[in-house]
């Protein structure tokens, strides 16, 4: 919950900022290629192209290939490795968006739609322990996101949105747990990059 009311409140600090600067003119860019600098800390390589396919309305696709890293792995990795064996947990996804405008495809908040497929693999590697979980299980989240986008006159652009969506989990046996997952699941990013 307090993750929530953090992001309202960033969005509502930003859009205090775009307030002020409403006499600098807005950007004409249509196209705009973007990374995730927060996923390249895990490591992994998360990129997104948005075009504006009509009138302040956009469409983005985008994939992600690497490790997933979070807190939880990261203390699963160090029990593993007091254990003499390692743990890893490999993603790759892909992702497509349609957004709305409310104002500006460069600069303001937009809603929209996000659906992302995601196939993963963990991999546990204990002399001594068979892990059942070592089987690829791919999951599809669909649901509505809110963000703000802000790109500049030459080209740097800054995006962040957040949202949940509804989560369904293919090819996990049900004896593993995994399939016992939560439904929903959190959609979102925060991206740095250029329009053009």
């Amino acid at each position: 919950m307090s993750i929530l009311f953090s992001s309202l409140f960033g969005l509502m600090a930003i859009s205090g900022t775009a307030e002020a600067k409403k006499d600098k003119p807005i950007a004409d860019h249509t196209k705009s290629v973007t990374i995730s600098p927060l996923k390249a800390l895990w490591p992994a390589l998360a990129a997104e192209y948005e075009m504006e396919i009509q009138e302040n309305k956009g469409l983005a696709i985008g994939f992600a290939v690497g490790q997933y890293n979070n807190i939880f792995q990261r203390l699963a990795q160090g029990l593993a490795e007091t254990a003499g064996g390692s743990a890893t947990y490999q993603r790759q996804s892909l992702n497509a968006s349609y957004s709305w405008y409310f104002n500006d495809f460069n600069r303001g908040f937009y809603g929209g739609f996000s659906s992302k497929f995601d196939r993963n693999v963990y991999i546990l590697d204990i002399e001594g322990v068979e892990d059942p979980s070592d089987d690829p299980w791919s999951t599809l989240t669909l649901g509505p996101h809110l963000g703000v986008k802000i790109a500049s006159q030459g080209g740097f652009t800054f995006s962040w949105d957040i949202g949940f969506g509804y989560r369904a989990t293919f090819g996990v046996d049900a004896e593993s747990g995994e399939g016992g997952a939560l439904p929903l699941a959190g959609l979102g990013s925060l991206n740095m990059g250029w329009s053009f």
